[in-house]
């Protein structure tokens, strides 16, 4: 890889949004990092800047992702509505799995990366492609 790309590094998806999360969180709170492909997803879960949880779930439908998230959540006795969760991948906004995570957190956000780009000719989202920057 290296011979390749020289200087650049292969990153997971998650690892990109947990570095993100950690900034624009506040540490204080619990954050939820999100990455969704189409089968699967992965997650971060911090509670006052401390990784709590880590795993990566298949999924065929928004309610096995509910129940993953929430019994986690549960478990660490962390509170649904008191947690903010960035999301990236394959989800979209106003979608069933979006539409559903809303049902128990407060505050759910699409990470973007914060580039300029000419969005007349890249039309897609860019929570979809964080991987690119």
């Amino acid at each position: 890889l290296e011979k390749l790309f020289p200087g650049k590094k292969l990153l997971h998806p998650l690892k990109i949004l947990d570095t993100e999360l950690l900034k624009l969180s506040n540490l204080k709170e619990s954050s939820l990092a999100l990455f969704f492909s189409k089968k699967n997803f992965s997650l971060s879960l911090y509670s006052k800047s401390q990784l709590r949880a880590a795993n990566c779930f298949k999924y065929t439908n928004s309610g096995d992702v509910i129940y993953y998230i929430l019994s986690i959540v549960k478990k660490l006795k962390i509170l649904p509505e008191k947690t903010a969760i960035f999301i990236a991948g394959d989800i979209m906004p106003k979608g069933e799995l979006h539409e559903n995570l809303k049902k128990f957190f407060n505050r759910v956000i699409f990470f973007t990366p914060d580039i300029h780009y000419n969005s007349q000719l890249f039309k897609e989202p860019l929570h979809r492609n964080i991987v690119l920057f």
